[in-house]
């Protein structure tokens, strides 16, 4: 189906094989490892193709009772269908804009270095698409150029999360590398706005619960149970293509998952041994859910806050008939809506982790919105990416190619 010369991952390959042949490894382990590496690739590309047809249902129901284009927010899935597009293109992208963050710590003396390597993929393959669509480039200048873009962003993205994270752990000698750094940095904002009020703090009691799979299924299936409520076509053939749907969902998303960690396997660790032997200071970014552990509470508080106000934003642009709907998913504000809240608490109490839920949930469908608006390459497949770092980013240079062009 998508078996073709471009798609076919001959250059991760080759890095990998040759990562591993420094590193000393046998010729068996080099070939497992890079059989690895193509079979996490086709993972990927095989839950776009699923999620894409699970979602399409969902998106036509959407503009049949609403008359708005939508789709849900998903990170992983609308990533996948961007390496489906731009293949060993976007992975170009990617391996440049980690050698260009490198590089920037190791000129600043600063070691701020990107280590979530899922979203510095995804962030590579949003800037990639952009300069394609947007500006108009050839394969390899929007590669090359989305790969520079890509690592000054990484590296701005780490030294803002390593400032918040002073918050709550002084001292502390890592950073934020996700797409939830602006959603920390709001949370210390607006925290701070409670400080003098602050009277009660989520502790570090509680326990971490979530499941993001079990949570994306319910997301679909829930929306499209209401969408189909909404049409008044309760037959038995949509009740069962409801629950088809979003199994079919959960399914692409485990893939994608499964294929991320797969096929990100060896050079995560490529990237680290780089960083620890050219950064004597390394400060490294750490995915979102390291700091879930400072206060399971104000995450959950903060998440559910960002639920509550991103279905406020979404039925205010079902009213004003926004060109692009994002439809809340709830895997999404999961990240968004906990950092936020985490954070919040630290400044400003309970008070500061709903607020700063509330805000981020809000921010996040609205920067969306706007994001699909302009871009508007993928109106019709019902789904955006999620979280803050793609709506600030994606719009910044978005505004940036339309003055430029």
């Amino acid at each position: 189906m998508f078996i073709q010369f471009e798609k076919i991952p001959w250059l991760p390959a080759f890095i990998a094989a040759a990562y591993l042949f420094k590193k000393g490894k046998n010729l068996n382990e080099i070939i497992e490892n890079v059989i690895k590496t193509g079979i996490g690739w086709y993972l990927i590309l095989l839950g776009a193709d699923i999620s894409e047809w699970a979602l399409l249902p969902l998106a036509e129901k959407l503009f049949f009772v609403t008359g708005v284009r939508g789709g849900v927010l998903n990170t992983e899935i609308f990533g996948s269908w961007l390496l489906r597009e731009a293949a060993n293109t976007g992975f170009l992208a990617f391996l440049t804009a980690f050698f260009m963050n490198l590089l920037l710590a190791y000129i600043r003396k600063r070691g701020y270095l990107f280590l979530t390597g899922h979203h510095l993929m995804f962030l590579s393959l949003m800037v990639v698409s952009l300069f394609r669509h947007a500006a108009g480039l050839p394969k390899l200048p929007a590669a090359l150029a989305a790969g520079v873009v890509t690592g000054i962003y990484a590296y701005v993205s780490v030294w803002i999360g390593s400032k918040s994270m002073e918050k709550l752990k002084p001292g502390s000698s890592a950073g934020l590398a996700n797409s939830t750094s602006g959603a920390a940095f709001l949370g210390v904002r607006i925290g701070r706005c409670f400080r003098r009020r602050a009277k009660e703090f989520y502790g570090k009691d509680g326990k971490n619960t979530g499941y993001i799979t079990s949570m994306g299924i319910l997301t679909i299936l829930t929306l499209r149970i209401l969408l189909m409520l909404f049409a008044g076509e309760s037959t038995k053939a949509e009740w069962r293509a409801c629950f088809i749907e979003a199994l079919a969902y959960g399914t692409a998303l485990t893939m994608i998952i499964q294929g991320l960690r797969m096929f990100l396997g060896t050079f995560i660790p490529m990237f680290w041994d780089m960083g620890k032997c050219l950064l004597p200071r390394l400060i490294v970014g750490l995915d979102s859910t390291a700091v879930i552990t400072y206060s399971p509470k104000a995450w959950w508080a903060g998440f559910l806050a960002a639920c509550f106000s991103g279905l406020a934003a979404l039925c205010m642009l079902i009213l004003l008939k926004a060109p692009f709907v994002p439809l809340p998913g709830f895997t999404s504000l999961y990240f968004a809506g906990g950092v936020a809240g985490v954070f919040g608490n630290a400044e400003g109490g309970k008070t500061g982790a709903v607020v700063s839920g509330t805000v981020v949930g809000a921010a996040v469908i609205f920067m969306m919105s706007l994001f699909m608006t302009i871009h508007g390459s993928y109106y019709g497949l019902g789904a955006a990416f999620g979280e803050t770092g793609y709506g600030i980013l994606g719009l910044l240079l978005t505004f940036v190619l339309k003055l430029w062009k």
